[in-house]
C-alpha cells in the first residue's frame, strides 16, 4: 500500500482513510508476521503547521488500538495506541524545513509474545541501516482489527507506505546487505 501527500493544519482534527483488505490478504496482519511502514514528514515554519506535529497510524475503527509514527517540532517518535492511550518513544530530532524519512518494522507477537515495533532512520542512500532506533515497549493489540490509516495533528505527510519488506516501503531498486 502506498500513498501520496497529505497536509493538515492546526484547525484540522485529522482524518481517517478506510483500508481495503490487501494487508490481510498479504498475511501482514497475522500473528508472527512482519509489517514495515514508512513515511516522510516535513516540519515547516509555515504558520498553519508550526504549532505541533502529526501522527500517522494504522488504527482500529474505534481508535483504541494502533501503531505508527508521531512527529512534533522537536522529535520523531514511534507511536503505539493501547486502550486509547498513545505511547511514544523517541526516534530522532526533527529539523525544520527538512523532509525526513522514518521507517518502522512491526512484528506481531504469537504464542503469548508481545508485539514489537522497531524504528529505523535511513540515510540519503536509503540502504537498510545496520543500527535501529529505540524499540517501543512490547505491546499487545489485536492487529487483525486494524482497518484505518489515521492522520492526526498538524504537518505535512508524504509517501506513506506499508509492505512486507524494508525495500517495499523505501522504494524499488534498493537492496539490503
Amino acid at each position: 500500500m502506498t500513498g501520496n501527500r497529505a497536509s493538515s493544519h492546526r484547525w484540522s482534527p485529522g482524518c481517517a482513510i478506510a483500508l481495503d483488505d490487501r494487508l490481510r490478504q498479504a498475511g501482514l496482519l497475522e500473528d508472527g508476521a512482519t509489517l514495515w511502514i514508512s513515511y516522510v514528514f516535513h516540519v515547516t515554519k509555515e504558520i498553519e503547521h508550526r504549532q505541533g506535529g502529526g501522527t500517522v497510524l494504522l488504527s482500529t475503527q474505534d481508535l483504541n488500538e494502533g501503531v505508527g509514527f508521531a512527529a512534533n517540532p522537536r522529535e520523531y517518535q514511534t507511536a503505539v495506541v493501547v486502550k486509547g492511550q498513545l505511547k511514544g518513544r523517541r526516534i530522532t530530532s526533527s529539523k525544520l524545513e527538512t523532509p525526513t524519512l522514518v521507517v518502522g518494522k512491526v512484528t506481531w507477537g504469537k504464542n503469548g509474545e508481545g508485539d514489537r515495533f522497531v524504528p529505523y532512520l535511513p540515510g540519503h542512500e536509503l540502504k537498510h541501516p545496520e543500527d535501529h532506533g529505540r524499540p517501543s515497549v512490547p505491546f499487545d493489540i489485536d492487529q487483525t482489527k486494524l482497518s484505518l490509516l489515521v492522520l492526526q495533528g498538524e504537518g505535512q505527510f508524504d509517501e506513506i507506505r506499508i509492505g512486507p519488506t524494508y525495500e517495499s516501503v523505501v522504494g524499488s531498486g534498493v537492496k539490503t546487505q
